[in-house]
């Protein structure tokens, strides 16, 4: 078996992993190496040949702990020789090449375990509670699904759906909620990479502006799905929120700052003098603020110190009553 786990042998034996890495199964290279397509089925492509390691650390989950169990190597051919009287190992190949093509298709089930679950694999870099997850690693491949490629393609399509009806709705977008719409669409196009068509906001007309924006949903529906949402959002609340928890502060310094933790803070955005500075802040992250950087962060401290809040309050008020 062309698998070993510390040196011994190590043979996939439970009936489920044998049924589901014995079919054959497609791995792609991972994004940054493609430029173009990365679809299998579809036409073949250029792009850069990559090398995984043929040994990772391999760990399984025991009692909800992760437990390393050694090196888990894949190899096809093995050999070893004496060299000034210590013995040499030598495992063929020394890396899992992934050509020009980008496409690795196998039926062999312990390359399929070994790349599948390998901490190079995007599936198991994006999965935090995989045994094998490690954040340093590069995601170098990615297991191809059907069924999952059909599901984002399913959830992409209701997304855009969804933004569409409402973009083709008089009521929910009337022409001066579409011209602020399109305003935010020429401040983070460049930074989202999104091609739109030259807006004269001051003459265009309404159902020129709504064909665009309609024509964006379709073409950059995760991107206009952001900018929509930050759109809808009731920022000054947000802010009002994020300062009660100290998670944001308007400083001396005429600034205003994030502090990512109790100790840490870091610079967002100066206000100029004679400025309000929420305004100053919404503004910026409603049209500045490329890919919702400043607010998921934010948001997401929000969240953790709110909770934290929210439970020592309970543990407050229950100390009370029992006094």
């Amino acid at each position: 078996m062309p698998l070993e786990l510390n040196g011994k042998p190590y043979t996939l034996t439970d009936e489920s992993i044998l049924r589901k890495y014995s079919r054959e199964m497609v791995f792609t290279v991972s994004r940054q190496y493609i430029k173009k397509n990365r679809d299998p089925e579809l036409r073949l492509i250029e792009t850069a040949p990559i090398h995984i390691p043929t040994a990772y650390n391999f760990h399984s989950m025991q009692n909800s702990l992760r437990i390393s169990q050694g090196v888990l190597r894949y190899y096809e051919a093995h050999s070893s020789y004496n060299e000034n009287g210590r013995t040499v190992d030598n495992w063929t190949p020394q890396y899992i090449a992934i050509g020009h093509s980008g496409v690795l298709k196998s039926s062999n089930p312990e390359l399929n375990f070994f790349l599948d679950n390998c901490p190079w694999n995007e599936k198991v870099k994006n999965d935090s509670l995989h045994p094998n997850h490690n954040n340093k690693a590069e995601a170098m491949c990615n297991t191809f699904s059907r069924e999952e490629r059909a599901s984002k393609e399913l959830t992409l399509q209701k997304i855009s759906s969804e933004l569409m009806l409402m973009l083709l709705d008089d009521n929910v977008y009337p022409l001066d909620r579409m011209k602020s719409l399109a305003k935010a669409v020429i401040a983070q196009a460049t930074a989202r990479k999104m091609a739109h068509k030259l807006f004269d906001l001051e003459t265009i007309a309404d159902v020129a502006l709504r064909a665009e924006l309609v024509r964006l949903v379709t073409t950059y529906t995760y991107p206009m799905n952001e900018i929509m949402k930050m759109e809808t959002t009731d920022m000054y609340e947000e802010v009002e929120k994020w300062k009660t928890l100290k998670i944001i502060e308007f400083t001396a310094e005429n600034e205003w700052v994030f502090w990512d933790t109790v100790n840490t803070k870091k610079s967002m955005v100066a206000v100029p003098m004679n400025s309000d500075p929420t305004e100053t802040l919404i503004y910026y992250l409603k049209n500045h603020d490329a890919y919702m950087k400043w607010y998921k962060a934010i948001n997401e401290r929000y969240k953790t110190v709110n909770k934290r809040v929210s439970k020592s309050k309970k543990e407050e008020t229950q100390q009370q009553e029992l006094l």
